[in-house]
């Protein structure tokens, strides 16, 4: 599911969507919010945080996947070839992408235990690489949609402003409800 992740995202999720591994890609998931709410708990000592980053985690993972099934169809310009693909294979190459996030979310853990020992140059870097992180995730998102709905990157671009829109909007009405929980 990982192996060629980072050096061929295509075929990776092509991979992903024609051995689907449901329970795996939730794992991942469940795994990535854990290492979500570590740096948070390393600051307030709050356990709750962790449970809250897995509960935000699993809906975001939710949404996407759903966010993707969906447009699977509707946005598959030739009706007739239509490749129906199963939730489960939709959530395997969407867990494949979250690996992304979790290496994301590994490297923040280091750059906050970087902080507190006062290396700030490690600190730096980190925050450099989460950043290239990030833009590797929205290219690797695109990839995924033009996988999905078997399109060109041009075809595949409307789905995928579609997508992040979605997908921004939700991690902002989340972010806004954990931070009231929290608080």
């Amino acid at each position: 599911m990982t192996a060629n992740l980072f050096t061929e995202p295509g075929k990776a999720f092509e991979a992903a969507l024609e051995r689907p591994n449901a329970l795996k890609a939730l794992i991942i998931v469940i795994v990535t919010g854990i290492f979500l709410g570590v740096p948070l708990f390393l600051l307030t000592g709050d356990v709750l945080t962790i449970g809250a980053y897995v509960l935000v985690s699993l809906i975001q993972w939710v949404v996407l996947c759903i966010l993707l099934w969906f447009g699977s169809f509707m946005f598959t310009k030739n009706k007739r070839n239509f490749k129906d693909h199963s939730f489960s294979e939709i959530a395997s190459g969407a867990g494949t992408l979250w690996i992304i996030i979790l290496v994301a979310a590994i490297v923040l853990i280091i750059g906050v235990l970087a902080a507190t020992i006062s290396t700030f140059i490690v600190t730096i870097i980190c925050g450099i690489i989460i950043l290239a992180l990030a833009i590797v995730y929205l290219i690797f998102l695109l990839i995924l949609i033009r996988t999905i709905i078997e399109s060109s990157t041009r075809g595949a671009i409307v789905p995928w402003i579609i997508t992040l829109i979605v997908d921004i909007a939700l991690l902002a009405v989340l972010g806004l409800a954990l931070s009231q929980v929290l608080i």
